[in-house]
């Protein structure tokens, strides 16, 4: 990095009423791809934290001096481990890297973090809807948190639905039962059959 400086905007204020700036304690965290993490056979590639900082944000912007020099992260994630309440946006490198590989984040919390971030830029503009609906397709399905699934599922349908989108993804697929010799199936309800490709994805 050459410089990196943390920016930080008023929030949105009804007409006539002055925004003003919050003090914030925020941390940053640097986080890189590694070809495996973890033990055993759980190890497997993945972007783990590298390095974390902390700093004070006390005005418009804060320079972190400390990163001066240093190699350029895959995605570097302002407000990591979630300090703060602050709406996050994500430098154009962190933002490729999120949108194609946020299911590759080891940290839970840091993913919980990112899939915020791009719904919040979404809903602000700054992101086409189609663009967080192919995240959700290429990360959503290596999310191990319920709560995530749940939240990121719904911000997908409100995404697709508010952009009119017209295109469909295909996120994952399975081939159902097929049974023809002897009726193998033939008592077997027919949404129970279509219940075995539904628990399988």
């Amino acid at each position: 990095y050459g410089q990196v400086t943390v920016e930080q905007l008023p929030a949105n204020r009804p007409e006539g009423v002055v925004g003003t700036m919050r003090p914030h304690r925020i941390a940053v965290g640097l986080y890189r791809w590694a070809d495996a993490h973890g033990a055993g056979q759980a190890r497997r590639p993945g972007l783990v934290r590298g390095q974390r900082l902390e700093l004070d944000v006390l005005g418009r912007s804060a320079d972190v001096r400390t990163l001066a020099g240093t190699d350029v992260a895959d995605l570097l994630l302002l407000n990591d481990e979630d300090l703060t309440y602050a709406k996050v946006r994500l430098d154009p490198q962190s933002l490729e890297r999120a949108l194609g590989s946020v299911g590759d984040l080891v940290d839970p919390l840091a993913r919980s973090l990112v899939w915020c971030a791009l719904w919040e830029m979404v809903r602000d503009g700054l992101l086409p809807a189609q663009q967080l609906v192919g995240a959700v397709c290429a990360g959503l399905g290596r999310e191990d948190q319920p709560d995530t699934v749940e939240r990121v599922s719904r911000w997908a349908g409100i995404a697709t639905r508010d952009s009119g989108m017209i295109h469909a993804f295909i996120c994952d697929a399975v081939r159902t039962p097929i049974g023809r010799y002897g009726g193998a199936l033939a008592t077997v309800r027919t949404d129970d059959l279509a219940a075995i490709p539904i628990k399988a994805l």
